[in-house]
């Protein structure tokens, strides 16, 4: 077995995950590999002859290595997909800090931009008001005096835009 198959094709969580499958993949192979040679050996204990006994052990041998090995790249791997899946959630959180931060200062740039004008309109809108009330105040009282000193007189009343009269 190659080992180089279980690398993954890149460092991330996705890409060692999949190493991850070949490595489980493999371990099976590998018991199964350490079982079919202990079995083999076991098999010569008793009928085979030293050079065959020597070449099964040999067998056993390799086959605990590379389940060993193959137990080695699954930690490795564990780590390593830990490493990445930790690595691209710092990267997201990065990405929305960023995107958080470019809002904020498109936000900030709109206001700095816009207060001026808003403040330019509500002082405009203020005085507006003031005059109009003013006048109101001018009106009522000369429609007081007119009622008391001329009742008599047909008097006209103001003709008011109401529509502008909502934000009081």
């Amino acid at each position: 077995m190659d080992l180089s198959t279980l690398r993954p094709a890149a460092n991330t969580a996705a890409a060692i995950a999949d190493s991850l499958t070949r490595a489980e993949a493999a371990r099976a192979e590998a018991q199964i590999g350490v079982t079919e040679a202990k079995r083999r050996r076991d098999a010569l204990l008793l009928d085979g002859t030293p050079a065959q006994l020597a070449a099964a052990d040999k067998a056993l041998v390799a086959a605990r290595e590379l389940a060993e090995r193959v137990e080695a790249v699954i930690e490795q791997l564990h780590a390593r997909r830990a490493d990445a899946e930790k690595s691209e959630a710092i990267g997201q959180h990065e990405a929305a800090l960023r995107a958080y931060e470019k809002a904020d200062a498109a936000r900030a740039e709109w206001w700095r931009r816009t207060a001026p004008k808003l403040q330019a309109l509500i002082r405009d809108g203020a005085a507006q008001r003031e005059e109009v009330s003013r006048l109101a105040d001018a009106w009522a009282r000369s429609q007081e005096c007119m009622e008391r000193h001329h009742p008599e007189a047909e008097l006209r009343n103001p003709v008011l835009d109401r529509k502008s009269r909502a934000w009081k």
